[in-house]
Order: structure tokens, then C-alpha cells, then sequence
């Protein structure tokens, strides 16, 4: 009696996963049959997928915009970066400059206040180089997957150009195909 019951509920449950099956199935072919039984569903196909390309060009042009913006921001960051590198590197010099005089002439506050400076620009320019190093690795990171999205958004303008001609073909071979068809079922 258990063994009846598991077995109807499991032919139940088989039955009703093959329908849900079988009609999606239905659906699958019944949108293929719209799209390729006519002139006008192929049409109506190659339409759609452009719209769906240019969509696509356009959401990955404007990825590379902001990824552009964001190349030059780093690139106007390392600049500030470099002049201000070279700003303390004079400053750094001329703190050492002063220290070498000042221990001259025997001024041990001076030479004190001097070397302090000395110091403080010399660990801020290690500082930036260390940031200067990371801008940098990440400005190549970001110029290689540049690059990629180029690719990909040129390989999606060359495929929406090459669309209308695919497009033209396919309704040309549908119909000569259809025609031979009509000529056959006549002889």
C-alpha cells in the first residue's frame, strides 16, 4: 500500500515535470517557427539583435568613457606627483645645503633645524614615490583592460555593420529557398 502510494506521487510528480518540459519545449519551438517560418520574422530577428547590439556598444562606450576619465585623473594625479616630487627634491637639497653651512660655521641650532628639514622632505618624497609606484601600476593595469574593451567595442561595431547585409542574405536565401520549395511541390 506504501509502495502505491510513493509510486503514484512519483508518476504524479514525473508526469508534471515533463509536461512543464514538453511546454517550454512548445514555446521554444513556436518562437524558432515565428522568427524563421517568414521574410518578415527573420526580419523582424535580425532587428531585434541589432537593437540588442547597439545597446550593448553603446553600455560598453560609456564603460569606456568613465574608464578614460578615470585614466586621466590618475595621470593629472602623477603630475601634481612629479612636480611636487621635484619641488621637495630642491628644497630637500637646499635644507642640506644649509645644514653643510651652518656645521661650518659651528651653529648647532641651525644645523639642528636644518637637518629636521632635511629629514621631513626626504621622508615625504619617499612617500610619494611609494604612491607615485601604485599610480603608476594601476594606470597599466587599467590601459590593458582599456585595450581589451577597445577590442570588444570595436568587434561590436565591425558585427552591428555587418548586420543589414547578414540580414539582406538570410531574407534572400528564405525566399529562393521558399520558391524552389513552390517549383518542386509544383513539378
Amino acid at each position: 500500500m506504501a509502495e502505491e502510494k510513493v509510486g503514484f506521487f512519483a508518476a504524479l510528480w514525473r508526469f508534471f515535470s515533463f509536461w512543464k518540459l514538453r511546454k517550454a519545449l512548445g514555446l521554444i519551438r513556436a518562437a524558432d517557427r515565428q522568427f524563421t517560418g517568414s521574410a518578415e520574422g527573420i526580419r523582424d530577428a535580425f532587428d531585434i539583435h541589432q537593437d540588442k547590439l547597439v545597446s550593448q556598444y553603446q553600455e560598453l562606450h560609456d564603460a569606456i568613457s568613465q574608464v578614460e576619465m578615470t585614466i586621466e585623473q590618475d595621470r593629472q594625479r602623477l603630475e601634481e606627483l612629479n612636480g611636487r616630487e621635484e619641488d621637495l627634491i630642491k628644497m630637500r637639497d637646499g635644507a642640506l645645503a644649509k645644514f653643510e653651512e651652518a656645521q661650518g660655521t659651528g651653529d648647532e641650532p641651525t644645523s639642528l633645524q636644518h637637518q629636521e628639514a632635511f629629514e621631513r622632505f626626504d621622508s615625504e618624497i619617499q612617500e610619494i614615490e611609494g604612491q607615485q609606484e601604485a599610480l603608476q601600476a594601476r594606470l597599466g593595469e587599467t590601459e590593458a583592460t582599456m585595450d581589451g574593451y577597445l577590442q570588444q567595442l570595436t568587434n561590436l561595431q565591425a558585427e552591428i555593420k555587418r548586420l543589414p547585409q547578414q540580414k539582406t542574405q538570410a531574407i534572400a536565401d528564405f525566399v529562393s529557398s521558399n520558391k524552389i520549395i513552390e517549383l518542386n511541390a509544383r513539378l
